[in-house]
């Protein structure tokens, strides 16, 4: 017989309930003594992060080598002595340290029946070598986070010992604008010399290396033109944890590199380069794309991205990577193996997700074999098996450019950005083009296809004679005047996820119009749960369908992208039931600033963040006959939900009188009157 399972965590005065053993020790104490390895046992976090970002999830694995678990407990404590909020409160609340979440494939595990977010083997008789589980991270300004575990095993000797593992992750900072202040430590660089790389980006992704669902739109698969800069260690354009810009966006969702361009543009006090390839399309996704680009002492970062295509909006690249090294030399050469990004916009699970906006949208994350926890990911895997890099990005340094340590660069003498190409034939004058041509019509009659613009070599003799090789075609993804394609359904298959009664739902309402007039926009249509106690426990099944729509190009793209980078706001939130049930009302939508202070100030009276239209309710009038009062007038009371508890009065179909309730706020029927007069006048002898 095992050994009893030693049981440890911390009391939890929130919910007025202690465990009945702590065998942790002290955390000041741990801090010292407990490391994430010890005697073969080890504790990893998936990517090894050693921060976090608040609510963000995050794999961690315990296992060993060769030894079984007798029995095991994990809780998570917060650090007070290093939190910035004032108020501590309970370190192990779940609020404060983060909530643990199993997984579905580690059936040797479940929650502690006493101690609130403490995991433990759900089965004595039942030995483990490897635990997974997933922490969700806390909320912005927790501090440091203490991953704790506590595990019993069998020494050889018939003796039972005790081992504690521990791994710290403190919060990832971020400034008032929602940036990240810097992916790294921020590092200046010695080098005095300047340097030119050529970037060569190496397609992998392919039916072989990422046979899950490859998409079988083969003439979709692409990545789209790879765009960056080399900036130096005050700026960002994307990285975990940052929102996604309107370019990001329009980069990951369909592989628009124009309005990322014009932010990155506005931006050039901080660039020495930016950097333009061309993507690579079926059959050449395996293929490589060139660039070269120039780093100095200042301008010693570089970042780029492309997007996955077909995708609902994931891209691939690099963030803030550092090519200076500590001997003050440049890199001779590296290669970094590229991986998946979700932006944050769009919440489709598959390469061929019709398009469902993400509202509120969320902060860039990794895609990874176990997050989303979700069997329909591409890139899912139960047994979160290692993932295989989909493209590679090689950077070789071709030359050195003497200076003196005295010089400045070149972005101190002059307000100047280098633009470069696929190619340094931009350079020369046998090379020159002509400007890009409109946008071709999508490709498609239904669903998502394809859209490409085209230049021409001024003198095609010399091109040829030159062997000319710059960028003539360029391609994006589009989307048809019919998004759904007949035969086609609307939404994701949920079967894989849950199968119950209790998910049952109420048919879609009508599609709404396009939210934009010009440029892409979405419309959204809703659904509600018949059983309204179902959210928590069918949280996968959607409530509103998104799809985006695509009106004619807006003009003045580069106005408008210097206005938001000056007064920045969220997307627009969908638009609000209408407030009446029957007639005409009103339908409200809204959006957020993103600065504060003095800019708010400024830009309060400049920025429109709220918009109305007339919208008809669910009856044309407010006319109610004998038949609908009847209908109305036997419904049973429903309090809604909700905390509002205004006071309401129904119709009592058996006692055939008006009574008061307490109506909570929301949901509920239309048996539901705001005076007994208005309750009698609707009610009174129909029943």
């Amino acid at each position: 017989m095992l050994a009893k399972i030693v049981i440890a965590c911390l009391a939890f005065l929130s919910v007025g309930r202690a465990c009945e053993e702590n065998n942790l020790q002290p955390l000041e104490t741990a801090k010292t003594s407990v490391k994430w390895t010890d005697n073969g046992f080890k504790m990893s976090i998936f990517g090894n992060p050693d921060k976090y970002i608040s609510h963000s999830m995050y794999i961690v694995t315990i296992e060993s080598e060769n030894l079984d678990f007798n029995s095991f407990l994990v809780t998570a404590e917060r650090d007070c002595h290093d939190t910035i909020s004032e108020d501590c409160g309970d370190p192990a609340s779940p609020d404060r340290s983060g909530s643990l979440q199993l997984l579905s494939s580690d059936d040797g595990a479940t929650f502690h029946p006493e101690c609130i977010n403490t995991i433990v083997q759900s089965d004595p008789e039942v030995k483990l070598q490897k635990l997974r589980f997933v922490w969700s991270a806390p909320k912005t300004g927790s501090g440091c986070v203490y991953i704790r575990a506590l595990i019993t095993y069998e020494n050889g000797y018939n003796k039972y010992q005790n081992i504690e593992l521990m791994k710290e992750l403190c919060e990832m900072s971020f400034d008032t604008t929602t940036k990240l202040n810097a992916l790294v430590e921020a590092e200046s660089c010695c080098a005095c010399d300047e340097a030119v790389y050529e970037m060569k980006f190496e397609g992998l992704w392919s039916p072989e290396t990422h046979p899950k669902d490859f998409p079988s739109a083969l003439w979709l698969t692409h990545f789209s033109d790879i765009i960056g800069a080399t900036h130096d260690k005050n700026y960002s354009f994307w990285a975990e944890g940052q929102w996604a810009t309107d370019g990001v966006r329009q980069l990951a969702e369909w592989g628009s590199t124009a309005i990322l361009e014009s932010e990155l543009r506005q931006q050039k006090k901080h660039l020495r380069t930016l950097i333009k390839a061309a993507g690579l399309w079926h059959p050449r996704v395996n293929a490589n794309a060139t660039s070269k680009f120039r780093v100095d002492k200042k301008h010693h970062y570089i970042s780029l991205a492309s997007m996955l295509g077909p995708s609902p909006d994931w891209i691939v690249g690099v963030n803030g990577h550092n090519l200076c090294e500590k001997n003050c030399q440049w890199v001779q050469n590296r290669s970094i193996d590229l991986y998946v990004y979700d932006v944050g916009t769009d919440s489709g699970r598959t390469y061929m997700s019709h398009n469902q906006e993400t509202s509120p949208h969320e902060r860039i994350f990794r895609i990874t074999p176990m997050y989303p926890d979700d069997p329909r990911s591409p890139f899912f895997n139960e047994n979160g098996n290692e993932m295989a890099p989909l493209a590679r990005l090689h950077l070789n340094r071709i030359n050195v450019i003497p200076k003196s340590c005295t010089d400045k660069v070149i972005t101190d003498l002059m307000d100047e950005l280098v633009v470069s190409e696929n190619s340094q034939d931009v350079f020369r004058p046998e090379c020159a083009v002509s400007k890009y041509s409109e946008w071709t019509k999508c490709n498609v009659a239904c669903g998502k296809g394809l859209r490409s613009r085209s230049r021409n070599y001024l003198n095609e003799t010399a091109a040829r004679q030159y062997g000319c090789d710059r960028q003539l075609v360029s391609k994006e993804m589009c989307l048809s005047s019919v998004p759904i394609c007949p035969g086609e359904t609307e939404q994701e298959d949920d079967s894989l996820l849950i199968d119950d009664a209790k998910c049952n739902t109420t048919e879609w309402t009508p599609m709404s119009e396009c939210s934009v007039s010009c440029g892409i926009g979405f419309m959204f249509r809703t659904r509600q749960f018949l059983d309204h106690t179902s959210y928590k426990k069918c949280r996968h099944i959607g409530l509103v369908m998104k799809k985006k729509c695509m009106q004619p190009a807006c003009t003045k793209v580069a106005e408008q992208s210097s206005f938001t980078s000056i007064c920045p706001v969220t997307e627009w939130s969908m638009w609000s039931p209408c407030n009446v049930t029957c007639g005409q009302g009103l339908s409200i939508k809204s959006r957020l600033l993103l600065v504060s202070g003095e800019n708010y100030t400024k830009c309060i009276d400049k920025v429109v963040l709220e918009e109305t239209r007339t919208c008809n309710g669910t009856r044309p009038t407010c006319e109610i006959d004998s038949s609908l009062a009847k209908e109305i007038c036997s419904m049973d009371k429903n309090e809604g939900a909700c905390n509002v508890n205004a006071v309401r009065y129904y119709y009592d179909k058996e006692l055939k009188t008006c009574k008061q309730f307490k109506y909570g706020g929301c949901r509920g029927n239309e048996n539901n009157f705001k005076s007994v007069k208005e309750c009698y006048k609707v009610c009174h002898g129909v029943i």
